[in-house]
Order: C-alpha cells, then structure tokens, then sequence
C-alpha cells in the first residue's frame, strides 16, 4: 500500500473543513468591540478630565503643605527657646554671651567661632 502525501490527504477534506466557523459568541464580541470603538472617545474624555481633575488636586494639597511648611518655619524662629536666642544675640549685657566669648553651651556641642 503507498503512503498518500500531504497535499492527497489534504485534497480529501470536504471544501469547508478548514474555513473557521462563526460561533453566536464571536459574532457578539465582534458587535461589543465595535460598540467599544464608538464609545471609547467618550471614555478617554472623561478619563482625562479626571486625570487633570486629580492632577489639580495633587498641585493644591502640594501647595497647602509648602505654605504650612513656611508657616511652620516662621512659627519655629518666634518660639526659639531662650538659652538659643541669648546665645545667638551679640549683646554685651550682664548674664548673656558677649560678642567675642564663646558660649559654654556652644562649647559642648563643639562648636567654635
């Protein structure tokens, strides 16, 4: 008995064995992809406005906290505790740090002028 070829058992199919066969499901993902396609610009809109929508937000609480930050700063440098401030005046008067001497408390955290 001889071996048939390839293109022999191909030939002996019926015409329509290899066409792919339209399933109802494929015919329906095929309509919602192009329902998609229609609706899909709508969706983009809207998903950029609230990208930027969020965005704006972002920029303002970012803001908010530089300003508290700079608030914050500034409160810091009116409630210096006392021992910094006298030593950070370059006053001459009796009890504080003069001008030209060095502070103790200075001196113990190494620093020198």
């Amino acid at each position: 008995m001889k071996k048939s070829t390839h293109r022999e058992r191909r030939n002996s199919y019926p015409e329509n064995f290899f066409k792919p066969v339209q399933s109802p499901a494929l015919t329906e993902n095929a309509m919602n992809l192009e329902s998609l396609k229609t609706v899909s610009p709508v969706l983009e809109e809207s998903l950029a406005d609230i990208i930027n929508r969020n965005n704006a937000k972002q920029a303002a609480i970012i803001q908010k906290l530089k300003n508290w930050q700079d608030v914050i700063h500034a409160s810091s440098l009116k409630t210096m505790p006392i021992a910094e401030a006298e030593e950070n005046s370059d006053t001459d008067e009796p009890g504080e740090a003069k001008s030209n001497e060095v502070s103790s408390a200075a001196k113990a955290r190494g620093h020198t002028f």
